[in-house]
């Protein structure tokens, strides 16, 4: 906690956001418990421009009161300024590495973000709001991962009980050489 970071992770992990929105949100789009912006994905099309609206997490209030920050974008490069977008991905790459994550990505996070939502029971509209996206298919995608999670959850929950269990013969003990078949 403390380090930009951690700040990065959170603002992926708690408001979903892209890289291209990450790199962008600061002080001016906070509104009480929320931060509220304009998708930079479509931002110039009337039809495709989204508000994105964010209820703060605790965890994301406690990175941005530990980590030093910029006013207009929380995240800044080394040299105070906010971070270009290829930039920004480039610096993920580079925590990611040093983390020692090296399949994960700035993207990756946004997803992970969205299953973490489905399986919470978030519906479809829901993360479509919270993720700016326009079709009900692109959230259904989360909504099936999440539901094959807990359907295979639900399956070894059910084998660990069965193994627990004692199973006794209602027939008794078999005669010896005896065969399943009908006497």
């Amino acid at each position: 906690m403390g380090t930009k970071a951690r700040l990065a992770l959170e603002i992926m992990l708690n408001i979903g956001a892209r890289r291209s929105d990450a790199c962008r949100i600061g002080r001016q789009h906070e509104s009480g418990e929320y931060l509220e912006f304009v998708s930079w994905k479509g931002r110039n099309k009337e039809k495709t421009r989204k508000l994105i609206v964010a209820r703060f997490t605790r965890e994301l209030r406690t990175a941005l009161d530990q980590t030093p920050t910029g006013d207009l974008s929380y995240l800044v490069n080394d040299h105070g300024r906010p971070f270009t977008i290829a930039g920004f991905g480039n610096k993920m790459r580079e925590w990611c590495d040093a983390a020692g994550l090296p399949r994960c990505s700035s993207h990756g996070l946004r997803k992970a973000s969205a299953l973490a939502m489905a399986e919470s029971g978030a519906t479809a509209p829901e993360l479509c709001a919270l993720f700016g996206w326009s079709k009900l298919e692109t959230a259904e995608i989360y909504i099936r991962g999440a539901r094959k999670r807990i359907l295979i959850d639900n399956a070894f929950t059910r084998l660990d009980e069965h193994r627990k269990q004692k199973s006794v013969s209602l027939r008794g003990r078999k005669p010896a050489g005896g065969t399943n078949g009908a006497n």
